[in-house]
């Protein structure tokens, strides 16, 4: 299996917006039901992507409704980090220089969630989209699915960083934090389908900061003094970086929390765990033709400018 690299650099370099990502969602979603009614001579294929986030907050559809100050609270300046990609190949020790960032991070209510999230720098967000009724290789049911993306996550880790961790069905993956001294999510699954339509994946914290005051801890804000009794639920998290001794307030300095590499590796992992095959080297426009640049270009689509943050990677894999 040859695992997919994809540079996207649009006219402002920015992280992949996740907010953004339902207009590619939705997209693709009709794409594999259309195929349903007219099938063309080539199966449709499953996809699956990797991206790093840009920030934003995902309400859980449970919760009450934003009142003007908590909204205020989650979209004030939060300092975020990016990295230099050319830097570290230029020191002995590979250690990344970071560069900081203020931004305003979007706030977006969850139709599909319960529990509130922060998406963001330093996170690598693996999705999936797939026909079960057209790709006879994925025998799956919904929550055979959410399983196996867990159980590829959790060996992945702890070949590469010797992390002790469990799936929590529905919940995601946690761990007994020896940074913490508490159970906390390292990352989070969510898997919907929809007249098997499958869609959804993993979100892993790898090093984005999950400790410090509010100003950059994006989590500190959702218990703030603003939510205090209001009732808005959300996981109480831990990052590969925290839980390897880094400091957990910056994006992780150490050589091998690689993004990059981790995108790869969890996106062969996970391909290789649902049957997907083998894969097509193939650009966006090859996947997506013109639709590539119209979802790119339109209101709502998926690139986003935040801050003018740099690094804009996606790891899009397509299979027979």
């Amino acid at each position: 299996m040859n695992p997919i690299q994809i540079s996207v650099v649009p006219a402002k370099p920015a992280f992949f917006n996740a907010a953004r990502v339902a207009a590619l969602q939705g997209h693709l979603r009709q794409h594999l039901l259309n195929h349903r009614t007219s099938p063309s001579s080539k199966p449709v294929p499953p996809y699956l992507f990797v991206f790093e986030p840009a920030p934003i907050y995902s309400i859980g559809r449970s919760q009450p409704k934003l009142s003007m100050l908590q909204s205020h609270a989650l979209k004030s300046d939060l300092k975020v980090w990016s990295r230099r990609s050319d830097y570290a190949a230029e020191r002995e020790d590979r250690e990344p220089e970071l560069q900081e960032h203020d931004c305003q991070p979007e706030v977006v209510s969850s139709a599909t969630r319960d529990v509130s999230m922060y998406y963001g720098p330093g996170q690598l967000r693996l999705w999936t989209a797939a026909d079960l009724k057209s790709t006879p290789s994925l025998d799956l049911k919904g929550e055979d699915y959410e399983g196996a993306i867990g159980s590829v996550t959790i060996k992945l880790l702890r070949d590469m960083y010797g992390l002790n961790l469990f799936h929590r069905p529905g919940s995601g993956i946690w761990t007994d934090s020896t940074h913490f001294k508490e159970q906390r999510q390292i990352a989070d699954i969510s898997v919907q389908n929809d007249d098997d339509i499958v869609t959804g994946g993993v979100t892993l914290n790898l090093d984005i900061p999950v400790s410090g005051g509010e100003e950059v801890n994006p989590w500190a804000r959702l218990a703030g003094d603003e939510f205090v009794g209001e009732g808005v639920q959300f996981h109480r998290t831990t990052s590969v970086a925290a839980e390897l001794g880094d400091d957990g307030h910056v994006l992780g300095r150490r050589p091998d929390l690689d993004m990059d590499l981790v995108m790869r590796l969890l996106g062969q992992s996970v391909a290789h765990e649902l049957g997907m095959g083998e894969t097509d080297i193939v650009s966006p426009e090859e996947a997506f033709g013109d639709d590539w640049m119209e979802l790119g270009q339109r209101k709502g689509g998926i690139w986003g400018d935040i801050a003018g943050l740099v690094g804009f990677n996606i790891v899009l894999a397509l299979f027979d």
